[in-house]
């Protein structure tokens, strides 16, 4: 007599009765889909698959061949293509969320689907500002470390403070494309919408083609929206050179011990788990990225020069003089 073996479902297992192991491949590539469609770098960088290795090395083109006129009978040159040798070294990320311990008599999936949304939050969210930011950055990059590089002349600062102008997205353009590179998006932050939408030119006049309303895109260039970047600041880059990847499954561990020294309750004091009758989950992923290219990208900061009283006036030429003069009234 044969024992028929048991296929795993995880809309019969507890979580009580599986309190640790890799999240079921459905819920985890549910997390990993809402992780690439929601961070900003995943939205704008290039992916390299990395398979389960949290290392992977991999040869980039930097330059392609050129080409020649040729007449007649002539010899054809050649010429061979730069390449470099990259290597990308995966992190761990990690979140804990602290549950009520009603949430372990749930089976696998009614868990995990209900908690996928915030789990891709944390995970994304601290990407996004490890990478863009530098804040609790593990990498040896980061788009903000790299634009305020005084090396690479990347900073283009407002003509007044909490102020965007015309002008100074204009000139944050320039500094990429002086050098032929043809920046696709911006980096910005709702906060700098009311800014935009009052941007002038340098006639003084509303300048309505910064900054669309509809697309939120700014200069026709597309833009995403970051939580963290500062009032009046923008990113500017060619996204193609940042690279990413996702390697490994998403790991999780369930404890109803100890306590969560990082975590308070209402009370102000932090969460012991036993006396509060919770657990926790702690949940981990690998991530890894790269910069390519790092003159590929620059940043727009605030000045400290107040507008006069004529800011936002339209300014006209005196034919006679030909000095800039602001009409009375």
């Amino acid at each position: 007599m044969t024992v028929e073996q048991q296929t795993f479902n995880p809309a019969t297992v507890l979580m009580h009765d599986a309190k640790n192991g890799y999240i079921p491949n459905v819920y985890s590539d549910l997390v990993l889909d809402d992780f690439l469609h929601e961070s900003v770098v995943t939205k704008l960088g290039k992916f390299i698959d990395m398979g389960s290795d949290t290392e992977k090395e991999f040869q980039h083109q930097l330059n392609g061949p050129g080409a020649y006129w040729v007449a007649e009978g002539q010899r054809i040159n050649t010429t061979t293509s730069e390449w470099a040798t990259i290597k990308m070294t995966s992190h761990k990320l990690a979140t804990i969320v602290p549950i009520t311990n009603e949430y372990g008599k749930m089976n696998q999936a009614d868990f995990f689907d209900m908690m996928r949304p915030q789990i891709a939050a944390a995970f994304y969210e601290k990407f996004d500002k490890a990478v863009l930011l530098g804040i609790d950055n593990p990498f040896t990059q980061s788009i903000e470390s790299i634009v305020t590089d005084e090396d690479n002349d990347a900073v283009v600062t407002t003509r007044y403070a909490n102020k965007i102008d015309e002008e100074d997205v204009l000139a944050l353009e320039d500094l990429l494309t002086d050098k032929e590179i043809d920046p696709n998006a911006f980096i910005s932050t709702s906060k700098n919408r009311s800014m935009l939408r009052k941007a002038r030119n340098n006639n003084g006049v509303d300048s309505s083609e910064v900054y669309d309303r509809t697309s939120k895109n700014i200069d026709g260039v597309a833009t995403a929206e970051l939580s963290g970047v500062e009032r009046g600041e923008l990113y500017l880059g060619d996204w193609n050179n940042l690279f990413y990847g996702v390697p490994a499954g998403i790991e999780y561990k369930i404890s109803e011990e100890g306590s969560l020294s990082t975590v308070v309750g209402s009370d102000g004091q932090v969460i012991n788990l036993f006396e509060r009758d919770m657990v926790a989950m702690r949940v981990t992923m690998y991530v890894s990225m790269m910069v390519l290219k790092e003159d590929g990208f620059a940043k727009l900061e605030q000045g400290t020069e107040v507008a006069g009283d004529d800011y936002g006036k339209q300014v006209v030429v005196n034919v006679n003089t030909g000095a800039e003069e602001i009409p009375a009234g």
